[in-house]
Parts: C-alpha cells; structure tokens; sequence
C-alpha cells in the first residue's frame, strides 16, 4: 500500500490521475498503463501517514489526467477532493514556498 511504502521511506508520489468514464458513478484512480488504487484508498493513505507522522513531509506530483472532461470539471472536483482530504497540509503560493523544512514542520 502506499501508507506502507511511506512507513519505509518513500517520500515522493508520482501520481497518474486516471478518470474512469464507463460506470454511472465515475471515480478517480491512479492509472501507470493500466488501472491502479482509487485515489480515495491513496489519499487517505498520505494523510493517514501524515496524522502520524507530523515531522514528515510528502510531495505528491499529480499528472496524466486520463479521460478527464472539461464538460465534468474533473480536474475541479478533483482540487476539491485534494483539498478536503489535506485542506491545512498543503504548500501554496500564499504560505510561501521558499521555506525551509523546519519552517514547515512547525
């Protein structure tokens, strides 16, 4: 799982957004060639891990962006599950990213 991969180290995700398009509710799932984790399994991970691992720090780069629609805002509602699911934990612009780690941890 991923929380397992980041109690062992890892703390950079390279996440391949995929939007499933054939069921009546579409979800969002990690995708590397084939379809992986919904993101809902993944994320909750990450923050799983971070609730208890306060000093840490994971960087998630979210790319792809397979069979999202501009007619759905996918790429909108997937901010807003990003969002709900790390709401204080993120690094924007307006908190400043030329900080260092310490500066971010506390």
């Amino acid at each position: 799982t991923v929380y397992e991969q980041l109690r062992r180290g890892i703390r950079y995700l390279d996440i391949r957004a995929c939007r499933e398009t054939n069921k009546e509710n579409p979800r969002f799932v990690a995708c590397h060639t084939l379809l992986g984790e919904d993101l809902d399994v993944v994320f909750g991970d990450v923050r799983r891990f971070l609730d208890e691992s306060t000093q840490e720090i994971v960087v998630m780069h979210i790319g792809e962006f397979s069979g999202f629609s501009r007619t759905e805002n996918s790429h909108m509602l997937l901010a807003s599950k990003i969002e709900s699911i790390f709401g204080g934990l993120i690094l924007t612009p307006e908190i400043g990213l030329n900080r260092t780690y310490i500066e971010l941890i506390e």
